[in-house]
């Protein structure tokens, strides 16, 4: 469980750091994205999409209100992902994660 929070986190990191970068973007991060500011979100992931050309995880997560939220995190392509140790199968529905970007 706690290696799953630091693989977690270290790909919120590398997401958060891809998407700062606009000479990599190929579509518009602004227009899309949070920017400027700091999210964390702790939950339940409820889909983990290892695919091309980026991967994403829906989190539900429970907001100030008490309300449930589902998020939908975009990350890197599945070859970035395993360069920094993640796999198809390293995060499952069910987990419990914290996501900080």
């Amino acid at each position: 469980m706690k290696s799953r929070f630091i693989v977690c986190a270290a790909s919120a990191l590398l997401i958060s750091a891809l998407g700062g970068r606009p000479a990599l973007a190929h579509h518009s991060a602004t227009a899309t994205y949070l920017h400027g500011q700091v999210v964390k979100i702790e939950g339940t992931l409820k889909e983990f999409v290892w695919r091309n050309p980026h991967s994403f995880m829906k989190v539900e997560a429970t907001d100030e209100k008490g309300e449930k939220q589902m998020w939908v995190i975009e990350g890197a392509a599945p070859q970035q992902l395993t360069e920094g140790g993640l796999t198809a199968s390293t995060l499952r529905a069910g987990d419990r994660v914290i996501m900080e970007a």
